[in-house]
């Protein structure tokens, strides 16, 4: 996740915004450092996950939102927060706002925040602009930007040590997106599904 979608994804975001990566990164410790922490979000408070939220500009907010979904009252707090940050009353207001790499991010993040509560299931997806621009990154979007997927790729990694090691010396470049999913027949068909029955997951 780190190796192939958030440095790289977010070096060439600050890239085209002509922020230094390095010092963005120092900004963001300084400002909490819980919030870097722990980078998959499973062992983090629900504070810690909205300040990451609301500290940058994320390629896909789905996973973050979806963790927050798992606590009670994440989402409400998130909205509320995120409220108080658009008026600028938030505690932290003056330090996410200098640390911010888009100014209409939590206007847009807060509008998200309101259809995923409404309805996950068909919320779109608010893809950062080098995300949404450059197939590279959205086919791996596919893979980490939302928590089933990525899910699905951790419990796909070896499990044992040697293992481990020997894919991350041998593996250079992203190994790929989600597989294609087989759509089963039915009880009552005998046929076997074909390659036209076969979607994207």
């Amino acid at each position: 996740m780190f190796r192939f979608f958030i440095i790289p994804c977010a070096a060439d975001y600050y890239r085209s915004k002509e922020i230094t990566f390095v010092f963005h990164a120092l900004l963001r410790f300084l400002d909490d450092p819980a919030s870097m922490m722990d980078p998959t979000g499973f062992m983090s408070h629900r504070d810690a996950i909205i300040g990451h939220l609301m500290q940058v500009t994320h390629a896909d907010p789905i996973y973050d939102l979806q963790l927050l979904a798992a606590i009670p009252t994440g989402l409400e707090e998130l909205e509320s927060q995120l409220e108080q940050m658009i008026a600028g009353t938030h505690p932290r207001a003056e330090s996410i706002g200098a640390i911010i790499e888009d100014s209409s991010y939590h206007q847009r993040l807060l509008e998200h925040v309101r259809e995923f509560r409404v309805d996950p299931a068909s919320c779109k997806p608010l893809l950062r602009d080098n995300v949404a621009g450059n197939p590279h990154f959205a086919q791996i979007a596919e893979v980490f930007g939302d928590l089933p997927s990525a899910i699905g790729y951790f419990a796909s990694l070896p499990d044992r040590p040697m293992r481990a090691l020997l894919r991350l010396l041998r593996t250079h470049d992203f190994p790929g997106g989600p597989e294609p999913r087989v759509l089963e027949p039915a009880a009552n068909d005998g046929q076997v599904a074909g390659p036209h029955q076969q979607q994207a997951a």
